[in-house]
This record gives structure tokens, sequence and C-alpha cells, in this order.
């Protein structure tokens, strides 16, 4: 299975700041799902457990309204770290996330958080919740601009330039594209 999952976290903009060692087990501790239409990846309110790259297709992130109905949160693309919030006691997840249309996704395990000091999972562990970090400082930075735009075009003012856009996103997109 790590053979066929290696190259996408080595070349995964990232994944790729871990060391190769950490990305081969990495690697041999995930595993490859396909995703149909519709179908959950996580959903709302369970146990945050596992972890997901997008590999392919497009996912639909959604909470509960207080109505029942489901709001859209955002969308994201492939190469986009999902199901982060949560990970550290394993927390109910605030989000439900669904396949668009037919994907891929890699899940990993939350243990691979875990670490004793002075082990060799220990040096993983670390480096791991350091890529997660930025990972999820990515998707804030995003939904913050997309805060702002929206601000800025709410109160007919010309766009604000105070978000670096070196981010690109971090795989989010605006549930509006």
């Amino acid at each position: 299975m790590s053979d066929s999952l290696l190259p996408l976290l080595a070349s995964h903009e990232l994944f790729s700041r871990l060391k190769p060692e950490y990305q081969q087990r990495l690697a041999g501790a995930a595993r490859r799902r396909p995703v149909v239409p519709g179908e959950a990846i996580c959903r709302e309110g369970r146990p945050a457990t596992t972890f997901f790259l997008l590999i392919e297709g497009t996912a639909r992130v959604t909470c509960a309204r207080p109505d029942g109905a489901q709001e859209l949160l955002g969308l994201a693309r492939p190469g986009s770290v999902l199901g982060l919030v949560g990970l550290g006691d394993a927390s109910p997840r605030p989000a439900t996330i669904g396949s668009v249309g037919p994907g891929v996704v890699m899940e990993f395990p939350r243990d691979l958080l875990d670490f004793a000091a002075r082990t060799p999972d220990a040096g993983l562990a670390i480096a791991l919740r350091e890529v997660l970090c930025l990972a999820l400082d990515l998707q804030l930075r995003a939904a913050n601009q997309e805060i702002a735009t929206r601000v800025d075009e709410a109160l007919d003012r010309p766009p604000t330039d105070e978000w670096d856009n070196s981010t690109q996103g971090g795989g989010w997109k605006s549930p509006d594209d």
C-alpha cells in the first residue's frame, strides 16, 4: 500500500517537508479510500480519530444549523488536508465532510500524533503535528481572506490588501465558486 501513496506524500506541498523516512512511515500507516458522490468522509459529532488528504475529487464541508438544515462552510480541492479540528483529544467533529463527486482520500489514524519521548515515533509525531498546524493555518488564512472580501463587498469598499496571498487558499475555495 505505501508504495502507491508515497509519491503523493513526497510531492505534496506540506508533506514534502517531512523527512523521507517519515513520509514512508506515514504512507505505510495510511489507507487509500475511494469515495462516491454524497458519501461522508467524516461526520459531525463523531470523535476525530482520523485525518485525511484529499487526493482526487472535491469535498463539501457542512455543519448543522439550529433549525436542522446543513450550512455549507466551504469546498475542498485535491491536496487539502481535512478533519484536523478535534484531533488533539479526539473531540467530536464540528463539521461533516462529504464527497461532491467520485474521489479518493488518504486516511490517517490519529495515533500517529501520539508519542512517548525518546522513541522512534516521537520524531514522526512532532514533525507531523507541525505539518498539520501549517495546514490548519493555511485554511484559517483562506477563511479570513474570504470573510474580509465579503465584508469589503458588503460595505462597498475596495478589497483589503492585508492578506498574504502566498497561501493560495490552502486548497479551500468559497462555496460560491
